[in-house]
């Protein structure tokens, strides 16, 4: 009875805890005086036993053994002492503290990789070695997730229903990696893991990055860091007996890129029943549904460090199986087929060089913008342009599944930075819109992009623009001289003939003479209609509708009073009709426009055009 209150002094509960620091001295002046349960005579159980020991069982003093692996590809046994429980740490959730030795822990402390490690009393599995508390380091103490909120994560994949949602990072990937890539500032907070608090954080994961330039892992590090992952640069194993069945304490690996590129996350395997396997004790991504692949993988030796220990880990090449489900207790995969990947195809010449780079990503709206982002600034950096003046060629398309047609691409960036900034919008844009539409799910089926480097800066502004005459009858010509400046170059003039629209009706109308960007802003001021989508093959139409950006566009416009109405344009309108229109009985129903373009053509040249000027006309009778 008297051990009994010892335990109950160390169960701490929500806003009551005390500071981490507090805690771990508290506790292990109390497991030093506690006499230990179950160490004399107890026999190491076996790696695959499932028998579990419910939380309420566990007491301070306890003893037992844990498994993970430390080099190669088989668990071997530390030994670890609980110190206490605290109670509702997270929702729904304790957290059982333990003390871990053995294996060399107690000089390198708890290392990456070791998420998910069993841990076993009496023969009965306790749960999994997940969690790090404060700044100790090198003090072999951890937070371990309790068996039955792991096993809570099964009823979630019995009642899924939906396929795989994104994991929650969506707007804020893509921009941190583009800023770091671009040594700019990134704001890495909302990255941070959401389970992490203040003294208690997930062990980090171990993520091996293969086929990407070391410059670039070195500047894009913090960000992966910021999730909770140590980067670090590595490859695919080619240890065959990989391809073997999971078992408890084995490294498991969550592969988000395959190929030429590859990204492989490494932790240990918890819980091993038929074709379920539970792993990490942490969320990977919190990403809920999910649709990774599941590989083994092998340790090859465990780095120790002051600051954060982790294993150098290698994933296996052939797929076990699919991560199915990512949630704040663990992971769990499903052993047999693979899952749905995405596969890149990126050629990229320039600078003497011609490289093809192929590889295959997770299907994720979050994760999949990111990665492609990569996979293109590594491809880049292999002709030498991810920093400083560049102009970019960048054409191909994104192949989607059904009977949707594909989006093309075919367009050039030039920045006095990094072009492929530009270009990481762009992709960014079209994943936002096609994941995100309010009509149909829409699967990317793949990538086919070709880049071409060419040159230095090539950007243009338009100064000015003179026109013959301002006054013109139908079916006429108007002579143009267009000035451009480019970047530290002389000022270029070009000369076009425009040929005015036959079926013109006389009146005022307005030419307006710019860049892509421009004319594309020009539209979405005055033709919202046209660019609200209404379905997922609007969507398609308007993102094969982008302007290029190596063109001078000439666009002729008339003041009138028009609206978009069931999805159709309807230009000059009565007002009788108008007023019929926006009093609509259905809000929303009608949009009302004010300009309608009469005529719009392009001229290609060799720069990037921005700017814009604009010549009030006037159409005479016949």
């Amino acid at each position: 009875m008297h051990h009994r209150n010892r335990f109950e002094a160390v169960v701490w509960r929500g806003a009551s805890a005390p500071r981490i620091g507090a805690v771990l001295l508290a506790l292990g002046a109390l497991a030093a005086s506690t006499p230990a349960r179950g160490q004399e005579g107890q026999s190491l159980p076996s790696a695959t036993s499932t028998e579990i020991m419910p939380l309420a069982d566990v007491r301070v003093g306890m003893r037992g053994v844990g498994y993970t692996v430390v080099r190669g590809t088989e668990p071997e046994a530390f030994e670890f002492e609980i110190l206490g429980i605290l109670e509702n740490t997270f929702p729904k959730q304790s957290l059982i503290i333990a003390r871990l030795s053995g294996l060399g822990l107690e000089e390198v402390g708890i290392a990456g990789g070791m998420s998910g490690s069993p841990v076993y009393v009496d023969g009965k599995l306790v749960g999994a070695v997940s969690y790090r508390l404060g700044s100790f380091s090198t003090e072999p103490v951890a937070g371990i997730t309790p068996i039955e909120n792991m096993l809570q994560i099964r009823d979630a994949e019995a009642t899924r229903a939906s396929v795989a949602a994104a994991a929650p990072l969506a707007s804020d990937l893509l921009a941190a990696a583009a800023n770091l890539l671009g040594g700019r500032p990134a704001d890495l907070a909302p990255l941070h893991p959401a389970s992490a608090a203040a003294g208690i954080v997930p062990i980090a994961t171990p993520v091996t990055i293969g086929g990407v330039d070391p410059e670039l892992v070195r500047r894009i590090s913090p960000l992966f860091a910021a999730m909770g992952w140590q980067p670090s640069l590595g490859g695919t194993s080619q240890n065959q007996a990989l391809g073997g069945p999971l078992v408890p304490g084995s490294a498991v690996a969550v592969q988000l890129m395959r190929g030429d590129v590859t990204f492989t996350a490494v932790g240990t395997v918890t819980w091993v029943d038929g074709d379920k396997v539970l792993a990490f004790g942490h969320p990977f991504l919190q990403g809920g549904n999910v649709d990774f692949p599941m590989a083994a993988a092998e340790v090859l030796m465990v780095l120790p460090s002051l600051a954060d220990s982790q294993k150098l880990t290698a994933g296996g090449s052939e797929v076990l199986g699919t991560i199915r489900q990512d949630r704040q207790a663990g992971i769990l995969g499903v052993v047999g087929a693979a899952p749905p990947m995405v596969p890149v195809s990126l050629s990229v010449a320039g600078n003497g060089v011609d490289e093809e780079f192929n590889f295959e990503m997770v299907a994720d709206k979050s994760l999949s913008p990111t990665f492609l982002f990569i996979g293109l600034a590594n491809a880049l950096q292999s002709v030498g342009t991810t920093s400083g003046d560049s102009a970019l060629e960048v054409s191909g398309e994104f192949n989607l599944a059904g009977d949707y047609e594909p989006v093309i691409i075919d367009n050039r960036f030039s920045s006095p930075a990094q072009a492929f900034f530009a270009v990481a919008q762009t992709i960014s844009s079209i994943y936002r819109l096609l994941y995100d539409n309010p009509f149909h799910p829409v699967e990317v089926r793949s990538v086919d992009l070709d880049i071409t480097l060419r040159g230095d800066l090539r950007v243009a502004e338009i100064t000015r623009v003179w026109a013959d005459r301002v006054e013109l009858r139908p079916g006429e010509s108007l002579e143009l001289s267009v000035w451009l400046k480019p970047y530290r170059q002389p000022e270029v003039q070009i000369d076009i003939e425009l040929q005015v629209p036959d079926d013109l009706a006389p009146g005022p109308i307005s030419l307006l003479v710019g860049g892509a960007g421009v004319v594309a802003g020009e539209e979405s001021s005055f033709a919202r209609g046209d660019l609200e989508p209404q379905s997922v093959e609007h969507i398609i139409r308007l993102l094969n509708r982008t302007r290029p950006s190596d063109r001078i566009y000439y666009q002729l416009s008339r003041t009138d009073e028009g609206a978009f109405y069931g999805g159709q344009r309807m230009p000059s309108l009565p007002p009788s009709v108008l007023d019929i229109l926006n009093n609509s009985q259905t809000s929303g129903e009608a949009i009302q426009l004010s300009k309608t373009v009469l005529y719009e053509s392009s001229e290609a040249v060799e720069y990037v055009v921005s700017g814009e000027h604009r010549i009030e006309l006037n159409v005479r009778r016949r």
